[in-house]
């Protein structure tokens, strides 16, 4: 190994591995394993960290092997699966079985709007997109435009994309810039796959370091980025710290600019069936709301963010980093975690970086999340959970 290591901060350096391709970042008893070949972080825990080191030091894998004490066979087998793992990575750079997401390969098709611009439809500034809609019925206007209104209204001189709604027998489908990305959509999801698409449009063309699936809510001084995957309770409890006076800056999407302060991005707010009873007396309206669906057809309602619910309209520097997991019948816990384990369920829950995730980005993201306090958060009664983060 390098040994002539670089000191970042107090408490987690960075050195050069015997593969020139993998970047090592070491802190007391955790490290990420950076590779420039595919842009991945992976986590190590202690007993990762200490077969990795023993690979640093030119040991071969069988050689590893025996240094395991584990005589039961269990916890041998999965030593084993361990050090198989991370002699692959350590060889050859990268996991073959990480999987590349070409969800959004869509993005790229998209071409600029170009041509004279003649008005329709309705106009709005999202982030740094000036977006122009044009819905083909009453139905699509109705299921889309209460989710945009908080908006500011822009004329179309400086539209950057043109989105059609438009009918195809008894489905829809949307275009932007003239580009047919969709297949058909049943009107039931319209409304889940439109907000779905339109947040990857407007944060990728907007001015980010990064963007997270993660609702984030602000009061006074205290900024919530608040990342998790799907069926956390996220979304539920974020609804509910709207009636302790939180302001909302987004459910599904935390957009965090240059400065680490989270932008503003209040679409409505998506709420599976499971929540709706439980969310009675801190969102009243969302009994009125129409049932919809998700692409996956779980029911849903998108509340709309009108005159009854706070929403950001500055940007604010986020001040901490809650995972929330609901727990049932646990008690509401603030747990402190590292920062290896908070970039760990940062890459559960989903985000992206600015252009490809370099090494200087990760030292970059290392710093951020080191900065501010970061917990793993336990709930279930929404009104004690409410109680400990405000408590924070």
């Amino acid at each position: 190994m390098n040994t002539s290591s670089k000191s970042l901060s107090s408490s987690f350096e960075m050195m050069e591995s015997v593969n020139e391709y993998l970047t090592l970042f070491l802190f007391d008893e955790e490290g990420l394993i950076y590779s420039s070949i595919d842009n991945k972080l992976h986590l190590l825990n202690s007993l990762g960290m200490y077969v990795w080191l023993l690979f640093e030091d030119g040991l071969s894998k069988d050689e590893v092997l025996t240094q395991s004490d584990n005589q039961n066979s269990s916890k041998a087998i999965e030593f084993y699966d361990l050090v198989d793992e991370l002699d692959c990575l350590f060889s050859s750079g990268v996991i073959p079985n990480d999987v590349e997401d070409n969800d959004d390969i869509w993005l790229k098709k998209i071409p600029p709007l170009s041509g004279e611009l003649m008005r329709w439809g309705a106009y709005y500034k999202i982030l740094d997109s000036n977006i122009c809609i044009s819905f083909c019925d009453h139905f699509s206007k109705k299921a889309i435009e209460p989710l945009l209104n908080v908006f500011t209204h822009v004329g179309k001189e400086i539209c950057s994309h043109r989105i059609n709604i438009n009918k195809v027998g008894e489905d829809y489908r949307i275009s932007i810039n003239g580009f047919d990305f969709s297949w058909s959509i049943p009107k039931q999801r319209l409304a889940a796959f439109f907000n779905d698409r339109l947040r990857k449009l407007v944060f990728t063309n907007s001015d980010y370091f990064l963007a997270s699936h993660a609702a984030v809510l602000a009061k006074g001084d205290k900024c919530l980025m608040m990342p998790a995957v799907s069926y956390s309770g996220k979304s539920t409890l974020s609804a509910a710290m709207l009636s302790a006076d939180y302001q909302y800056f987004s459910d599904e999407m935390a957009v965090i600019d240059q400065d680490y302060q989270a932008r503003p991005v209040p679409l409505g707010i998506g709420l599976k069936q499971g929540s709706w009873k439980v969310l009675d007396s801190y969102l009243p309206q969302l009994a009125s709301v129409p049932e919809q669906e998700r692409w996956d057809g779980v029911p849903l309602k998108y509340v709309p963010i009108d005159g009854s619910i706070r929403h950001g309209t500055d940007r604010k520097k986020v001040s901490h980093l809650v995972f929330p997991t609901y727990t049932p019948e646990s008690a509401s816990q603030l747990l402190p975690i590292s920062t290896p384990q908070a970039v760990y369920q940062l890459f559960k829950a989903g985000f992206t970086t600015q252009g490809k995730f370099t090494k200087k980005q990760v030292v970059e993201l290392l710093g951020w999340v080191e900065s501010i306090p970061t917990y793993k958060f336990v709930f279930s009664g929404l009104d004690k959970a409410i109680d400990c983060l405000e408590a924070i």
